[in-house]
């Protein structure tokens, strides 16, 4: 069931819209790996609203779901009305409630997996964990790198022929 019945991605990554609550419609986007949500400066999805604690909730996104975890606040964390003890892993669409806040998970790799899901398939995905300064596992090199040896070497190529070595 979704909170809002819309299915909207923004690109192809995982974000959190805000439902109600002090900023609603607003978008915080969310990175492979660990998501603090709190009113904490250095949190990723930074909400201010005294419902909210300074580290409320962790949220792992991974390729397929979301996991999400109460990190001891006041007001706990609610999935479907109901509070949640431990880690419990989520798809697209389910919203969570952190005091009067409420957020709507968008994750476009839920949203496949489910329809694979419906129709039968499975899916294995593996990832690995996000080293702090990686943007997020799988993510595609930069081609700088391999752009520039491959121009250094074309350039060595065509000295060398220009020179009248033999290659």
């Amino acid at each position: 069931m979704t909170c809002s019945g819309l299915v909207m991605t923004i690109g192809a990554r995982p974000f959190l819209r805000q439902q109600h609550g002090p900023e609603p419609g607003r978008v915080h986007p969310l990175i492979y790996g660990d998501n603090v949500i709190g009113r904490d400066s250095a949190a990723e999805v930074y909400v201010d609203a005294v419902d909210i604690s300074r580290r409320h909730a962790r949220v792992r996104v991974d390729a397929d779901a979301v996991e999400v975890e109460d990190l001891g606040s006041k007001n706990g964390v609610l999935v479907d009305g109901k509070a949640i003890i431990g880690p419990v892993r989520l798809g697209h669409g389910v919203c969570l409630h952190l005091g009067d806040v409420v957020f709507e998970i968008h994750h476009p790799g839920a949203q496949v997996a489910a329809a694979l899901a419906r129709a039968g398939e499975t899916t294995v995905t593996r990832m690995n964990r996000r080293r702090p300064g990686d943007s997020y596992p799988g993510a595609p090199l930069p081609l700088r790198w391999p752009l520039l040896a491959t121009v250094i070497f074309g350039l060595i190529v065509a000295a060398l022929l220009l020179s009248g070595v033999s290659i």
